[in-house]
């Protein structure tokens, strides 16, 4: 059995496909059963090209923690930027993904911790019991001065996650989609020890929640019988 059940070929290759995208350039050895390779590109000190800053970095931690069937691997990719355009107008964007999966060994009962606490409990095994986690966020967000005392601010953003989860009953899947923006516009007027600071501005969010289910037929074998269908659309206005 591999590290990470029956089905650990597939996630093997998103391992593999992560620690890619990782970048892992550095390596560090903790302690047992316990590794990290975290990188950054370029160093904490952001590269200016002319009025373009920008800073990426990548992490990597990966472990088969104490108990049987309970690796886990997560990898996360960030990257944020700035550009000045004119004098007038500062942009923002930033770009980031993780990617975290782990294995549930569940429960024992106490005879089982007596022979063997390491032990992951039966049902963990026989249908590969895991979560993982992918989300991808972009966003970019922007002020621009209108006039000495005048600035409009904004921002435009969207998450996209993709949940799996194996449980003996069923293997889960779920994804979500979040998208959002806001403008504001502020105005500071007055005079001597008076000064007032007006704002108006508008928000506008939502969120799209797609979940299906279907049997655990074992080592998170998904069956063609769909258990549960199920969508959820939700939004926000804010004024």
């Amino acid at each position: 059995m591999t590290p990470f059940g029956p089905s650990g070929r597939r996630r093997v290759r998103h391992v593999l496909r992560d620690a890619l995208l990782s970048l892992a350039a550095l390596g560090v050895v903790g302690p047992p059963a316990l590794s990290q390779t975290p990188a950054e590109v370029p160093p904490e000190r952001p590269v200016a090209s002319g009025a373009l800053t920008c800073r990426v970095s990548a992490s990597r931690t990966m472990g088969n923690a104490y108990r049987d069937h309970a690796a886990y691997f997560a990898t996360n990719l960030y990257g944020k930027f700035g550009l000045t355009v004119g004098s007038s107008t500062k942009l923002t964007g930033v770009v980031a993904g993780t990617s975290f999966f782990n294995e549930n060994p569940e429960g024992l009962n106490q005879q089982q911790v007596i022979e063997n606490r390491r032990m992951a409990n039966p049902d963990s095994l026989t249908y590969n019991e895991y979560m993982q986690t992918r989300r991808a966020t972009w966003g970019v967000s922007g002020q621009t001065a209108i006039a000495a005392n005048q600035e409009l601010s904004y921002a435009l953003y969207y998450r996209a996650t993709q949940y799996t989860e194996s449980v003996p009953s069923t293997v889960n899947e779920r994804t979500y989609s979040t998208p959002g923006a806001f403008a504001q516009y502020a105005i500071t007027f007055g005079s001597g020890a008076i000064r007032n600071h007006l704002g108006v501005g508008v928000d506008v969010d939502g969120q799209s929640i797609d979940e299906t289910k279907r049997p655990n037929l074992g080592g998170a074998r998904a069956g063609a019988l769909v258990v549960a269908d199920q969508t959820i659309h939700q939004g926000g206005l804010g004024l």
